[in-house]
């Protein structure tokens, strides 16, 4: 999906035999070709072709595709997706291929600006990931390739000199590294250490929902300000973390739950208290939160890493209980905040790949890498459906004109838009719109603040009772309360 000025309207088209276009004439197109959307110059194709025109010359070009999203409210039976910009192009064109000078960015944070050579990377160019760490040098058929300098963010390291299909070589050692590995490394230890000195802390009211005679306009007001702070700091490519003070009735997971973001607890929540109980004794804990991260993925729910460190997820954990049917619903005891969490429920224990990847806490990278591959099996890809041919043609110009009404703007952010929309698995597939899982994770304690704190002590109780257990740097303190305000 290109961006398109406000000004100007767009009329997206599937490709058609132009009228009366010379073969060698340039002229201005907007159409789409099956998840891609693209708007700037072409020209006619040789008469051989089946294809009667090609992007040839200047344009702007928009890889997108819809995540599945469960939403608070939504008709129920019908399904609801969420359009994701996975990539933008600008630059040269040609013969139907990028080629020449162009800037290419990724929904994980990268960016490319440099030449293009049919699709790759080639040539000189300059190539920036999301941490800050950058290249610039010479490329080779998408390979880092020939002279070049590799900056890395994190430790100030860097690397200039020769490089060869991604490998550099270390004039003194006559060896040669693996710069993606240095990278990729490099990106880890971002998300596993930092400080967390300025760490945020937000608030909404949620008081409506324990009222004894609740007024519904106020209640709808409170959980769209809920979800809507929830989504903006996942927006950040941050994770929420969401502590409830003594003024509410209800823990954290109850809030939730009354906002309608918790369809299914027992399926999206992982409890850290359990998993450390598994992984005591021993047995298979990998489940406890691997299955959540799973199911929330194909549902397009949130993601909920459970903290049960009320008193009496605290007393359960010495006594290594394992409730395991009702464990979201069990009523949660209030006690002294300041006891401290157990030491096996850190998630150092607990970082893998395929369990719990420190991407997890950096959504940007999880979904624009798009390791939901790592838990999705293959029959959950989007497959194409049996769809009468009259009702595929309607389905097919509905996904088009949805995807295409809201486009994201030039130099936009990438990733989760805001544009939402019902429509089938089955309609997507006859559009040739790809699927796109996306994980929406948050933290959430069962333990309850003392009220009436400013940010400043909340802050420090946080980082006093959570910081050896989790990336304190990569989360937002969301506190929920009778009022807004401290």
């Amino acid at each position: 999906m290109p961006p398109v000025k406000k000004t100007e309207t767009c009329e997206i088209q599937e490709e058609e035999e132009p009228e009366d276009v010379p073969e060698e004439e340039n002229f201005e197109r907007c159409f789409r070709e099956g998840p891609q959307l693209y708007r700037g110059t072409c020209k006619a194709r040789k008469k051989e072709h089946t294809c009667t025109f090609v992007r040839h010359g200047q344009g702007l070009q928009t890889h997108a595709a819809v995540s599945p999203i469960a939403r608070a409210g939504s008709n129920e039976g019908v399904a609801t997706f969420q359009t994701v910009a996975q990539g933008v192009y600008e630059g040269c064109w040609e013969e139907d291929a990028m080629s020449g000078q162009g800037t290419y960015r990724w929904s994980d944070g990268s960016s490319y600006e440099g030449f293009f050579f049919y699709g790759q990377l080639h040539g000189h160019g300059n190539f920036r990931w999301l941490d800050g760490t950058t290249y610039t040098g010479q490329w080779h058929a998408g390979a880092m390739h020939g002279q070049g300098q590799l900056d890395l963010c994190s430790n100030g390291q860097c690397l200039q000199g020769r490089f060869h299909r991604n490998y550099y070589l270390q004039a003194e050692e006559k060896s040669w590294v693996d710069a993606l590995v240095l990278i990729r490394e490099d990106e880890l230890r971002s998300i596993r250490e930092g400080t967390a000195d300025n760490l945020q802390v937000m608030r909404c009211a949620y008081g409506e929902a324990w009222a004894g005679s609740p007024r519904q306009d106020v209640l709808d007001e409170q959980q769209k300000t809920l979800e809507a702070a929830i989504v903006s700091v996942q927006h950040q490519s941050l994770v929420p973390l969401l502590i409830v003070d003594d003024s509410l009735e209800g823990s954290s997971l109850e809030c939730l739950s009354r906002a309608g973001l918790l369809p299914d607890a027992s399926s999206q929540c992982a409890s850290i208290r359990l998993a450390a109980t598994a992984k005591r004794r021993c047995r298979g804990h990998n489940r406890f939160i691997r299955d959540p991260i799973r199911h929330s993925l194909q549902r397009g729910t949130l993601f909920v890493l459970v903290f049960e460190d009320d008193a009496g997820g605290l007393s359960q954990s010495r006594a290594g209980e394992e409730e395991l049917g009702c464990w979201t619903s069990r009523k949660v005891v209030r006690g002294d905040l300041e006891a401290p969490l157990p030491e096996d429920w850190r998630l150092t224990h607990f970082w893998h790949e395929s369990v719990l990847p420190l991407e997890t806490f950096h959504p940007q990278l999880f979904n624009g890498r798009g390791l939901s591959r790592l838990f999705l099996p293959e029959s959950l890809k989007l497959q194409s459906g049996c769809v009468h041919e009259d009702e595929e043609h309607q389905t097919v110009q509905a996904i088009v004109t949805d995807m295409a009404a809201q486009p994201p703007e030039k130099g936009g952010g990438l990733g989760l838009t805001t544009h939402i929309f019902e429509g089938s698995k089955e309609g997507l597939s006859a559009a040739g719109v790809p699927l796109a899982h996306c994980l929406r994770p948050l933290v959430a304690s069962t333990a309850f603040f003392p009220s009436g704190l400013s940010n400043e002590d909340v802050r420090r109780l946080v980082l006093q009772k959570y910081l050896q257990h989790l990336p304190l740097h990569r989360t937002v303190v969301l506190l929920l309360g009778n009022t807004s305000g401290p």
